[in-house]
C-alpha cells in the first residue's frame, strides 16, 4: 500500500486516502473507485476533477514520498534551511568561488565609505581651510547622491545590460570609481593652508573644487556598485528558509563593516599629520590616499568578473510603463509605506543631535580629529559584533521588543555620562567617546532590523527599486533634521561653552532632555509600524490596502522632501545662499 495525496484543487481535506495500484487500474478503467471498507469508499465522496492521465501522473510522481500530516522541519523532503523560502533554488554558499564576489564587493564598498567620510574633516577643514558654509557644502554634495539611490536601483532591476541586472553595472561603478581616484592622484596636489602653525598658502581654499567635483561624481559612481550588490543580496537572502533569513543580510553588513573599519582607520592614522591639524609627525600624501582607492576600485572590477555569478534573465526588457506600474502596485502595499514612515522617523530621532553638539567637543573635551575618526571606527567594530549576535542567536527574536530593549538601554547610557559631562562632574573625552560607542552600536540594531524587515517586503524582481525606495526616504531625514535644527536655533538664545556657566550647562542639559524626551516618544509611537517577526509581515504584506489616499499623500510629501534636500544643497554652495538656514548656515544678516 502506498500512500497518495490527490492534487486536485478541490481537495479540503487532511486525511490521506490509501491507493494500491490494481485500484488505480480499475479506477482508470472505470473513473470509480469501487471498495466495500470505509476507508477507501470515502474517497469516492469527493469530486475528483483530475483527468485520468493527470491523476496517474500525480500517482506516480508520489508513490515514492513519505507523507505526515504536519511537515516536521526536520523533515528530508522539507529541510529546514529552504522552508519557507521566498525564492527557489536552495541556500547560497557565501563562501563558494561563485559568490564570495558580493562579500568581497561590499568589503571594497565599505572601504570607500569610512574613507570617504574620514577625509572629509581633516582634507576640507584643515588642509584648505574650508570656512563652515564651504564645509557643509562640500559635505551636501558627497551626500547628494543617496538621494537617487531609488533612480539607480529602479535602472538594476528593470534595464538590464545585456540581460544581466547586477554585474554590468558593477563594471561600470567600478570603473568610474577607478578613473576619477587615477586623476585625482597623478594630478598636481595643492598645498596645505598651514603646517605646524605657519600659513604657506593662503589660497588654499581656491583649490577646494578640484577635490570637490571629483568625489561627487565618484560617490554617484559608489551609489552604482551598492544598489547592485543589494538587489544581488536581497536575490540570495530570499534563497534562504525563513528560520534562518537574514544570515545573508548580517554576512554581508559583517563584510561591509570590516572595509568601512579599515578605511576609517587609514585615513584617520594616514591623515594625521600637521598640515591636516593633527599630532603626527608625519602623515601619508592626499596622491597616496587616492592611489589606494584606485587600486581597491581594480580589484572591485576583478572580483566581480572572476568572483560573482549571476544568471541571465530569460527575457527583455518590458516597456517602463509595466514597471512603474509595478513599483506603484509596491507602494500601495500597506507593509511599504509602513516601513518607510518608520525609517524616516527612526532616522530623524537616532540622527537628531544637540545644537552645541560640536562644541562640546571642541570647548569641553578638546577632543581631535583622530579621536572622533576612532569613535567612528569603534562604531563600526561594534556593528560588526552586532551583526554576529543576530545572525547567531536573534533571528528570530520579536522585532518589536528588540527595539525597545535597545532604546531603553540607549537612554540608560546616554543621560548619566551626558550629565556629568554637562554640569562638570567629570569630563573627560574618552568617556564621552566611549559613550558615542556604545550609542552607535545599540543603533545598529535598528539599522540591521530595518534591512530584516525590508527583505520580507520585497517583491523578487525588484529587489534594489524596493530598497532603494525606502532608503531613500530614509536618507531624506537628515536634510530634514539639518533644517529643523537650525530653524529651532533662532528661537532660543545660546551662551558660549567657553564661559561654562551654570546658565550655560543648564541650557545644554534641557536641550538633552528635549533630545531623550523627543527619542523616546517617536520610537514608542512608531513602535506599531514593525512587524513583530517574519510571518508577522508575510500576513501584512499579503493583506489588501483597503485606502489609497495615504499612500499618495506619502508619495507627494516625500517628493517634496526630496526636491528640499536638493535645493539645500545646491543653495549651499554658493556664497550668497550658503548663509541661510535653509542651506544648513547661521542666518544671513
Amino acid at each position: 500500500m502506498k500512500p497518495f495525496l490527490p492534487l486536485s484543487p478541490v481537495y479540503k481535506t487532511n486525511d490521506l486516502v490509501l491507493i494500491d495500484d490494481d485500484e488505480l487500474d480499475h479506477y482508470h478503467n472505470n473513473n470509480l473507485l469501487h471498495d466495500t471498507s470505509t476507508r477507501r469508499t470515502a474517497a469516492s465522496s469527493f469530486n475528483l476533477t483530475a483527468s485520468d492521465r493527470g491523476y496517474r501522473e500525480d500517482y506516480r510522481r508520489h508513490r515514492s514520498t513519505r507523507y505526515t500530516r504536519k511537515h516536521s522541519v526536520h523533515s528530508d523532503e522539507f529541510p529546514t534551511e529552504e522552508l519557507g523560502a521566498i525564492r527557489p533554488g536552495g541556500v547560497v554558499d557565501l563562501f563558494a568561488r561563485d559568490h564570495i564576489g558580493l562579500l568581497l564587493n561590499w568589503c571594497i564598498i565599505g572601504f570607500f565609505n569610512g574613507a570617504t567620510q574620514a577625509i572629509v574633516y581633516p582634507l576640507f577643514l584643515s588642509y584648505l581651510n574650508y570656512e563652515g558654509y564651504q564645509s557643509t557644502a562640500a559635505i551636501a554634495l558627497l551626500n547628494m547622491a543617496w538621494y537617487f539611490k531609488f533612480l539607480f536601483g529602479f535602472f538594476s532591476d528593470c534595464l538590464p545590460i545585456n540581460r544581466y541586472r547586477r554585474k554590468p553595472y558593477m563594471y561600470i561603478g567600478w570603473a568610474m570609481l577607478m578613473v576619477f581616484m587615477t586623476v585625482m592622484s597623478i594630478m598636481g596636489t595643492a598645498d596645505p593652508y598651514m603646517v605646524n602653525g605657519i600659513v604657506v598658502n593662503p589660497d588654499a581654499d581656491t583649490q577646494g573644487p578640484r577635490f570637490i567635483i571629483p568625489l561627487a561624481i565618484a560617490s554617484f559612481a559608489r551609489l552604482m556598485v551598492t544598489v547592485a550588490c543589494e538587489g544581488m543580496m536581497i536575490e540570495y537572502a530570499h534563497r534562504e528558509g525563513e528560520l534562518i533569513r537574514g544570515r545573508t543580510q548580517c554576512m554581508t553588513f559583517i563584510f561591509r563593516f570590516i572595509g568601512e573599519t579599515s578605511g576609517t582607520m587609514a585615513v584617520a592614522l594616514g591623515c594625521n599629520g600637521p598640515e591636516y591639524g593633527g599630532g603626527f609627525a608625519h602623515s601619508i600624501p592626499l596622491r597616496s590616499i587616492f592611489a589606494l582607492l584606485a587600486m581597491f576600485a581594480f580589484a572591485g572590477i576583478y572580483i566581480t568578473r572572476y568572483c560573482v555569478y549571476e544568471e541571465q534573465i530569460p527575457t527583455s526588457t518590458q516597456p517602463v510603463r509595466n514597471h512603474l506600474e509595478r513599483v506603484w502596485s509596491i507602494v500601495q502595499q500597506p507593509t511599504t509605506w509602513q516601513l518607510m514612515i518608520f525609517g524616516f522617523l527612526l532616522k530623524g530621532v537616532t540622527g537628531y543631535e544637540i545644537i552645541e553638539f560640536n562644541k562640546i567637543y571642541t570647548e569641553w573635551l578638546d577632543a581631535s580629529s583622530l579621536a572622533l575618526n576612532l569613535t567612528d571606527t569603534g562604531i563600526a567594530s561594534g556593528v560588526l559584533f552586532v551583526a554576529i549576535l543576530i545572525s547567531r542567536y536573534w533571528l528570530n527574536s520579536n522585532w518589536r521588543w528588540m527595539v525597545v530593549c535597545s532604546l531603553i538601554l540607549g537612554l540608560m547610557v546616554m543621560i548619566p555620562v551626558d550629565m556629568i559631562t554637562v554640569f562638570d562632574v567629570w569630563r573627560h573625552q574618552a568617556v564621552y567617546l566611549i559613550k558615542g560607542q556604545i550609542i552607535g552600536i545599540l543603533d545598529a540594531f535598528f539599522q540591521i532590523l530595518r534591512l530584516m524587515i525590508i527583505i520580507e517586503v520585497t517583491d523578487p524582481g525588484y529587489e534594489a527599486t524596493t530598497y532603494g525606495l525606502i532608503s531613500t526616504v530614509y536618507n531624506l531625514a537628515t536634510p530634514v533634521v539639518s533644517m529643523s535644527k537650525n530653524v529651532i536655533a533662532t528661537t532660543f538664545k545660546h551662551g558660549d561653552l567657553k564661559e561654562d556657566t551654570m546658565e550655560v550647562r543648564w541650557h545644554v542639559a534641557y536641550e538633552f532632555f528635549a533630545k531623550y524626551a523627543l527619542r523616546l516618544v517617536i520610537v514608542l509611537l512608531i513602535l506599531p509600524l514593525v512587524p513583530r517577526q517574519k510571518s508577522h509581515a508575510k500576513e501584512r504584506r499579503q493583506a489588501k490596502s483597503l485606502n489609497l489616499t495615504l499612500p499618495v499623500l506619502l508619495c507627494i510629501f516625500f517628493a517634496c522632501l526630496f526636491v528640499t534636500a536638493i535645493t539645500s544643497s545646491m543653495l549651499s554652495l554658493f556664497p550668497s545662499t550658503a548663509c541661510l538656514r535653509f542651506a544648513g548656515g547661521k542666518g544671513c544678516s
